[in-house]
């Protein structure tokens, strides 16, 4: 009766440290994830800055083209600054474009993070092979007017 006794007290023990136990790793899950949303919120909020940034950048390309659009052709004997400028144009074309597929591969990369974290989604693997996608037409833009 005394052993009985005994092992009683001593499963309720083992059964009391698993409980703690069990609660601690609860707490600790509970924790990562806390973490884990707080970082795919911040990677969220890059990517929505990315998206702004690529918007601007877009706009201020359409700006610079309506611009130029509006300039009177030179006549004869400006060739040499039409000329000039095209050579410019093209220069500043490549610089957006390099800057673009910069952007793009940041937002490729993040994409792929969050897909890396929810892996059932599909959605954030598809917006990262767009982005990819976008970053090379932006990277043969870059090599097809900066080439001259």
């Amino acid at each position: 009766m005394a052993l009985l006794k005994q092992q009683t007290v001593e499963l309720r023990a083992r059964a009391t440290s698993v409980r703690e136990r069990a609660e601690q790793a609860v707490e600790r899950a509970e924790a990562i994830l806390n973490a884990n949303q707080d970082r795919t919120r911040r990677a969220e909020a890059a990517l929505s800055r990315a998206y702004a940034r690529t918007a601007r950048q877009q706009a201020n390309v359409a700006r610079s083209v309506r611009q130029d659009e509006q300039r009177p052709v030179p006549q004869q004997s400006d060739l040499t600054e039409l000329a000039d400028r095209v050579s410019a144009l093209r220069k500043r074309t490549a610089a957006a474009a390099a800057r673009l597929a910069l952007t793009e591969e940041h937002v490729a990369r993040t994409y792929d993070e969050l897909a890396s974290r929810d892996p059932g989604n599909p959605e954030p693997r598809r917006r990262a092979d767009e982005a990819r996608e976008a970053m090379r037409r932006a990277r043969e833009t870059d090599r097809k007017y900066g080439s001259s």
